[in-house]
């Protein structure tokens, strides 16, 4: 960014405080929890995973081209983002990434307005780290190889609905 840029934002963020410009920039409801089940199936083997997925409006931060609302979003007693690995084995690791974020369930409008779809919503994927850097292939394929006869896929993802949220 920059500087005339800089200074055409912190104007903006000034008139927002003074509440003349960008009123409708905030959250009513500014944090939220959302239960989900994950269920899958490793080597024949089903399993579940459940928690709490907790949402927080952070900030509004003003650019040229419009605002961005910041939020934070973590599952609740997990230290490791919204993944969780599945299976390891000698040739590497198996996650599902829950992606998850706040903006879907908080209802912000700029979570559809920014998807490459009209309805978007969260899809858990699988993926592979093998800890060498020379088999790292971002989309997979050769580490799914090595998981040949590995029966490994997402059988459904239940989670509560969005909230109804309003900007002020």
């Amino acid at each position: 960014m920059n500087f005339f840029q800089k200074i055409i934002s912190w104007f903006l963020a000034f008139l927002s405080m003074l509440g003349l410009f960008g009123s409708e920039t905030k959250p009513e409801i500014k944090e939220g929890e959302f239960g989900f089940v994950l269920t899958y199936e490793v080597d024949g083997e089903i399993g579940t995973i459940d928690g709490t997925y907790v949402c927080k409006f952070e900030k509004v931060e003003y650019y040229l081209d419009g605002i961005s609302r910041q939020w934070t979003g973590y599952i609740k007693g997990h230290e490791d983002s919204t993944r969780y690995a599945l299976k390891t084995t000698d040739e590497g690791t198996i996650y599902v990434e829950l992606d998850i974020c706040p903006e879907f369930f908080m209802a912000d409008p700029g979570y559809k307005a920014n998807a490459n779809t009209d309805d978007p919503k969260p899809e858990p994927y699988l993926y592979i780290t093998s800890g060498d850097e020379s088999v790292e292939d971002p989309a997979n394929e050769i580490l799914f190889n090595l998981y040949e006869g590995d029966d490994v896929k997402i059988i459904s993802f239940e989670y509560d609905a969005p909230i109804e949220n309003k900007y002020k």
